[in-house]
């Protein structure tokens, strides 16, 4: 049974990432359409409540807030399942830890340098900051979730 949760993780986070470039493999005009799409449902359940809203707000900054947020909450979950995989190698909560964040960060590099090779995409240090603190914050969430209930050894 283990063994089918180790694979379970470990083919989780190579989806999640394979989820992660599907992305960035799409050109500007696609990756736009898309997330232009996202905006337009957002802002329609937006208005369902606060009418006239795309008259007040600037659409073009939430727009680009939607693109950041799409960034961290990838890279979010991607810290999460890198942190879960790990735990197959690791039972140092720590070094679990920092090895999922920094892998998710060097996963964020390489996607970023991916997107620069497709159509109308470059590669952005902003995104890379925010995918890393997208990992961050789900590797925290999950480490805690993890020491408050496992009570996990400290090693030192």
């Amino acid at each position: 049974m283990d063994r089918f949760n180790h694979g379970l993780k470990l083919l989780l986070l190579v989806v999640w990432i394979w989820v992660i470039f599907s992305f960035s493999s799409h050109d500007a005009t696609v990756s736009s359409e898309l997330s232009g799409s996202v905006l337009n449902t957002v802002v329609g359940l937006i208005e369902i409540f606060e009418p006239d809203f795309s008259n007040r707000f600037d659409l073009s900054g939430f727009h680009r807030f939607l693109r950041s947020g799409a960034h961290f909450y990838l890279y979010f979950f991607l810290g999460v399942f890198s942190f879960n995989a790990f735990h197959i190698f690791f039972k140092d909560w720590f070094r679990l830890s920092v090895d999922a964040i920094l892998f998710s960060l060097v996963v964020g590099i390489f996607d970023e340098i991916y997107q620069s090779f497709i159509p109308g995409r470059a590669m952005m240090l902003e995104d890379i900051l925010i995918d890393g603190l997208g990992a961050f914050f789900g590797v925290l969430l999950i480490a805690l979730i993890q020491f408050k209930f496992k009570k996990p050894k400290i090693y030192s």
